[in-house]
């Protein structure tokens, strides 16, 4: 078992890939989270769960603080 802690940034995107008129002055369109995740190597195989608080979230942010994977990536 591996127990981590990780902080994570990303930009928001309307329009396909058209940035909001704010965030290309300011970092005003960035969300920022923290969380923890475990990974194990169990008898099925790995398995991976993450779960994080967003630290800047906005009122119509579509949230999603657990994560789980099962297997590897390739």
């Amino acid at each position: 078992m591996r127990l981590s802690g990780f902080f994570d940034a990303g930009q928001i995107y309307v329009k396909g890939n058209e940035l909001p008129e704010r965030a290309q002055d300011d970092l005003q369109g960035f969300r920022y989270s923290a969380g923890l995740g475990l990974a194990w190597n169990s008898p099925i195989g790995p398995l991976k769960f993450s779960y994080a608080l967003p630290l800047n979230n906005k009122p119509l942010d579509k949230l999603q603080r657990f994560q789980f994977q099962v297997g590897t990536i390739f």
